[in-house]
């Protein structure tokens, strides 16, 4: 039987070919060549973390499968806004149509109005997608590593390494993680979410990361207020990231909805309402630790 994610990846092969119709790769190529140079998505959050900042990627996100309409009245380009002068180090940009609500528009409409990092959060099946991000304005792209072949991962990091977009490859057990061991990623992201239950355990980040000795990790999923932080703690992954005796600091990006009690991002406010999805950074500042850490909520 199909999975869901079966269904969304062949909805998005379609999709792909559909664009492809109305601007070829060809023409994207010569396009992107009057790019202006990407801003460093990595760089930001190891240049924030080597001044022991937090570091957040905040996400604009209109709708998800699972939780249907987030917010009716959405502006992306109004929610990029207080993200950034919230703080928020990187910006992560729903672009998927069907199922996400998103938009390539909005990723390029977020371009033009901030100047921090953007990821294009969006399910990549084939090379074409990697240039049009570039000509969108992304500087970084997802990898889902349960999406593509071993043979795809390395061709689709090359082609960006090629254009100077950087790479966030998200992995959800040990077998996927075993895929990209051998392959130069320093920038990977663990999903909580069990893709056949659904079901979200920070465990996940704790077992994995273990195995990480030089990547930027980012756990995704299940971060949304003290309460996961306090789980994180039990799992002794600040422990983990504590390596060095030095202090962490957490922060969670301001929501899209107007709210002046989030005014910066030093503190991880409490939130009765849960709608809007943000990101949690999760950062070490010691030296001697082996792994940083970014925590996303999503």
């Amino acid at each position: 039987m199909a999975s869901y994610l079966d269904k969304i990846l062949s909805t998005k092969v379609q999709e792909v070919e559909q664009q492809k119709s109305v601007l070829n790769l060809d023409e994207i190529k010569l396009r992107i060549e009057d790019c202006s140079p990407r801003k460093g998505f990595i760089k930001a959050i190891k240049e924030r973390n080597e001044k022991g900042l937090i570091s957040v990627i905040a996400e604009i996100k209109k709708a998800s499968p699972s939780k249907g309409i987030i917010r009716e009245d959405f502006s992306p380009t109004e929610i990029a806004q207080q993200y950034e002068n919230n703080g928020a180090t990187c910006l992560s940009i729903l672009t998927d149509e069907v199922y996400f609500q998103g938009s390539l528009d909005y990723l390029e409409q977020v371009r033009n109005i901030v100047q921090i990092p953007l990821l294009r959060k969006d399910f990549i099946v084939d090379e074409y997608q990697i240039y049009q991000s570039k000509l969108y304005g992304a500087d970084c792209i997802l990898l889902i590593v349960s999406a593509l072949s071993d043979a795809q991962l390395k061709d689709y990091k090359n082609i960006a390494d090629e254009l100077s977009v950087d790479v966030l490859v998200e992995v959800h057990n040990q077998e996927e993680l075993d895929r990209i061991l051998t392959t130069d990623f320093s920038l990977i992201g663990i999903n909580n979410r069990n893709l056949s239950t659904f079901e979200v355990s920070l465990k996940t980040t704790r077992d994995l990361s273990m195995q990480l000795e030089e990547a930027l990790v980012v756990s995704e999923s299940g971060i949304k207020n003290r309460e996961d932080i306090s789980m994180a703690e039990k799992f002794n992954l600040m422990a983990q990231i504590e390596d060095g005796a030095n202090p962490i600091r957490l922060g969670i990006a301001a929501p899209a909805e107007d709210d002046e009690s989030y005014e910066g991002l030093p503190y991880l406010e409490d939130r009765e309402d849960e709608q809007e999805e943000v990101s949690v950074g999760l950062m070490n500042f010691g030296d001697s630790a082996a792994s940083n850490y970014a925590v996303n909520s999503v």
